[in-house]
């Protein structure tokens, strides 16, 4: 990995969501800003963040997952991002050279967040 990516454990210790700017995502934009880019070389998974919000202790993250198989809507948690490792012991990684843009922009389909919101 270059520079360009770091791991998702040191940028949560940078990140907190109070010196962030608001990241909100509305459930009915078939076209959300995309913020941030999330990936896992070792599996192959990245995750898209529309919008982000506290959740006791913890983000909770509205965007797209992208897998070798499967592509979706969903509500992932920093938490959990935080624990997962690959195979060859690759933990998340995060683009700090990702630019916002519109999903459309990235070639992620349209579709409607997820309705069970924690």
């Amino acid at each position: 990995m270059d520079e360009r990516f770091v791991t998702i454990q040191e940028w949560a210790l940078d990140f907190t969501t109070q010196d962030a700017e608001p990241c909100v995502c509305n459930d009915h934009d078939a076209d959300p800003m995309i913020h941030f880019r999330f990936l896992c070389p070792d599996i192959r998974f990245e995750w898209f963040v529309a919008g982000m919000r506290n959740l006791k202790g913890d983000v909770e993250f509205v965007g797209y997952t992208r897998g070798a198989t499967n592509s979706y809507w969903a509500e992932f948690l920093l938490s959990d991002l935080l624990q997962i490792k690959g195979p060859h012991g690759l933990s998340v990684r995060v683009d700090r050279g990702f630019r916002a843009r519109r999903a459309s922009c990235l070639g992620l389909r349209a579709g409607r967040m997820s309705k069970n919101r924690r």
